[in-house]
């Protein structure tokens, strides 16, 4: 599976499910966005090992969904989702991050309804799709608003960042289908 998305300038992006020979290039990828200090939950440089342990559960597992972006090579961002299992089995969590290069150019709002797309192609009985947020994480937020995604709990002090506690935020998806079978009203 891959696509082109284009940016809001035209340029061109290549999404594909991420293979084991992709580990040097996101390994690069997590280190940028690890130097960079966004708002994402790892807080240090994996080693190679590291990063192939968590590489070889995303590319071989049947609960997840991993696609990395490229431009002329290089990653520059990744979406996520990982089914839930057990008493949330109907439950899928999704996740984005972009490198500076990438982002305000309108593809995250294309890489996630694409995945929420995906989400329900590939998983039917799903029934409720979340994401959690850094609560200082204004642009995400605002991507998430406009995706549909509404806010319904607060987790205090969830983050370690910079010396730091932040809160993290915890958002619904308003279309997932439990949503509104049972009229969880979302701000």
């Amino acid at each position: 599976m891959q696509f082109i998305i284009k940016s809001r300038t035209g340029e061109e992006y290549l999404v594909r499910e991420a293979r084991m020979e992709d580990l040097d290039k996101i390994l690069a990828y997590i280190t940028e966005l690890v130097n960079e200090k966004v708002y994402i939950d790892m807080n240090y440089i994996p080693t190679r090992e590291e990063e192939r342990e968590w590489l070889k559960e995303r590319v071989s597992g049947e609960r997840l969904i991993y696609w990395v972006v490229e431009k002329d090579g290089k990653i520059v961002g990744s979406v996520e989702a990982s089914r839930k299992g057990l008493r949330q089995e109907h439950v899928v969590e999704i996740g984005i991050a972009l490198l500076k290069e990438a982002r305000g150019r309108g593809l995250g709002k294309e890489l996630m309804k694409r995945l929420l797309n995906e989400v329900f192609k590939k998983w039917s009985d799903v029934k409720l799709v979340w994401l959690g947020v850094f609560s200082e994480n204004e642009p995400a937020k605002n991507l998430y608003w406009k995706l549909g995604f509404r806010p319904v709990a607060r987790l205090p002090a969830w983050n370690s960042y910079s010396g730091r506690y932040i809160d993290e935020e915890i958002w619904y998806w308003k279309d997932s289908p439990l949503v509104k079978e049972l009229g969880i009203k979302l701000e």
